[in-house]
């Protein structure tokens, strides 16, 4: 049996994490919501609350802020790993590269930053 210590935040972000937690063996997988506001949406995806699917005009609202927040950190975690739609992977890539953060590699929806 596998036993984990378990802690659970709300806030913003990465914001309710304390700097000193942060160290370069970190890792954030972060699945933001990332499809933009006016986008059509299939079906099954109604039945999701649209807090957890619409990010903005470009869908990359929350991601502009991921990115910021994390630039601010002490120690950065080594990797970012996101999923976005394959056309806003160049945007995603100028956001995170104007924080100091460089493409590693994009597959389909995951794009892996460090």
């Amino acid at each position: 049996i596998y036993k984990s210590n378990i802690k659970f935040l709300h806030g913003n972000l990465i914001e309710p994490i304390p700097n000193e937690s942060w160290d370069n063996n970190s890792i954030i997988i972060a699945n933001l919501p990332y499809v933009p506001n006016n986008w059509k949406i299939n079906t099954h995806a109604l039945h999701e609350p649209k807090s957890a699917i619409f990010g903005g005009q470009d869908g990359l609202l929350f991601y502009r802020r991921l990115f910021k927040q994390v630039s601010i950190l002490k120690k950065r975690p080594t990797y970012i790993l996101t999923e976005s739609m394959p056309p806003q992977h160049q945007e995603l890539n100028s956001i995170a590269s104007s924080y100091g953060f460089k493409l590693l590699n994009t597959n389909d929806f995951i794009s892996i930053f460090s």
